[in-house]
């Protein structure tokens, strides 16, 4: 109902019908498509881009590809902000977890999958697909201030200090502590409490 300058209703279903193609295979230092959203712009967006499909599958509102593997400088998304506040948000929708993914190997296994999650309760998670299903590796808690880790600690080589203070140091073996040390339970009696079951 609103205002439109350009109104385009693409009803092509097959791959490579294209509603808008724009090519500029000699372009250089120049722009193929320029958006400026002007100087007055306050609620609205430059540019928006919407979907409302229900298919279930991994579909793209927007997809980027730089396919030449010689082009090791290219960066295919760049974004900058010159104010001293947020660069990029991936939020999710009403009570739902922002979800962010990172896949090596164009994603065909299950080892090449990634993710970073923030969860509602002010948790936040590094997940892997590995097993076949996404699972945690660790855990941020910042409502409860706890940190959990899903996986073996590999601390075999390197100069590695383990402290509950920020003004202790040392090597790995030594460790400061500020309360009560409990292993294999989470309310030691004591000042060092060794539970096993």
């Amino acid at each position: 109902a609103a205002d439109k300058g350009l109104y385009i209703n693409h009803t092509g279903t097959a791959w490579d019908d294209i509603a808008v193609n724009l090519t500029s295979n000699s372009i250089t230092t120049g722009r193929t498509l320029s958006i400026y959203g002007g100087s007055a712009l306050t609620t609205g967006a430059a540019a928006w881009i919407e979907t409302n499909s229900s298919d279930t599958g991994e579909h793209y509102g927007l997809n980027i590809l730089q396919n030449h593997v010689s082009a090791t400088g290219a960066i295919p998304l760049k974004v900058t902000n010159d104010a001293n506040g947020m660069t990029a948000v991936f939020q999710g929708g009403e009570g739902k977890s922002g979800r962010v993914g990172i896949y090596a190997d164009e994603g065909d296994d299950d080892d090449d999958k990634w993710r970073l999650v923030a969860s509602t309760g002010a948790q936040f998670s590094l997940q892997s697909y590995q097993p076949g299903l996404w699972t945690q590796s660790f855990l941020v808690d910042q409502a409860n201030t706890k940190f959990y880790i899903f996986e073996n600690l590999d601390l075999s080589s390197g100069d590695y200090d383990v402290s509950g203070s920020a003004t202790s140091t040392g090597s790995f073996g030594r460790g400061y502590f500020a309360s009560k040390l409990g292993i294999g339970t989470t309310t030691p009696a004591g000042d060092l409490h060794v539970y096993k079951a």
